[in-house]
C-alpha cells in the first residue's frame, strides 16, 4: 500500500508544484528558483523509486526523461504568460515529444505499462496545465479551481498505473496485464 501511496504522492506533488510555478510566474511572487529546484527534485524521487526494480541505468534514464518533461512544462507557462502563441506552439510540440518519449520508454521496460495508456494519461497532463494556466491569465478562478481538482485526480489515477506496473513486475500473477481498454 505505502508502493501506491508513494507513486501517487509524487504524481499528485508534480501538479502541485507546477502549480506554484504558474502562480508565480503569473504573479512575480515567491522564489521561482526554489520552486524550480523543487520540480526537479520530483524526477529523481519517482526514479528512486523505480531502481529496485528496474535497475540504475533504466531509473536514470527516466529521471531524465521527465525532467526535460518538467522543463518543457516550464517553458510552456513562460510562454503562455508572454502571450507568445508562436513559442506556445513549439513548446506544445516539444511536450508532446517528452510525453511520446517516456511512454514509449516505460513501455518498453514493463509491460504491464501500455505506450497508448501513458500518452493519454500525459497529454491529458498537459492539457490541465495548459488550460489551467489560461484560466489564471484570464482570471476565471471558478475555471482554474474545477481544472486543478480534476487534474489533482488524474495525477492520482497516473500513481497508480505506475504502482501496479511496479507491482505487475513483483508479481504479475497477482497483477496481470490489464486488457486493451481497460
Amino acid at each position: 500500500m505505502n508502493l501506491i501511496n508513494d507513486f501517487r504522492s509524487h504524481w499528485n506533488e508534480l501538479a502541485i508544484w507546477i502549480r506554484s510555478y504558474m502562480v508565480s510566474t503569473i504573479t512575480g511572487f515567491s522564489n521561482i528558483a526554489a520552486i524550480s529546484n523543487r520540480l526537479f527534485r520530483i524526477p529523481s524521487e519517482l526514479g528512486g523509486m523505480l531502481e529496485p526494480f528496474f535497475g540504475k541505468d533504466l531509473a536514470e534514464r527516466f529521471q531524465h526523461l521527465l525532467l526535460v518533461y518538467i522543463v518543457n512544462m516550464q517553458h510552456l507557462i513562460a510562454a503562455q504568460n508572454a502571450r507568445d502563441q508562436s513559442a506556445c506552439d513549439a513548446v506544445v510540440a516539444a511536450l508532446h515529444r517528452s510525453a511520446d518519449e517516456i511512454s514509449t520508454f516505460l513501455a518498453s521496460i514493463n509491460p504491464y505499462w501500455d505506450k497508448n495508456h501513458w500518452e493519454s494519461l500525459l497529454y491529458q497532463l498537459n492539457n490541465m496545465i495548459s488550460t489551467e494556466m489560461i484560466a489564471m491569465l484570464l482570471e476565471e478562478h471558478d475555471r482554474e479551481l474545477d481544472i486543478r481538482d480534476r487534474m489533482l485526480k488524474h495525477t492520482l489515477m497516473t500513481g497508480d498505473y505506475m504502482a501496479r506496473g511496479v507491482m505487475h513486475a513483483l508479481v504479475p500473477k497477482e497483477f496481470p496485464i490489464p486488457a486493451p481498454g481497460q
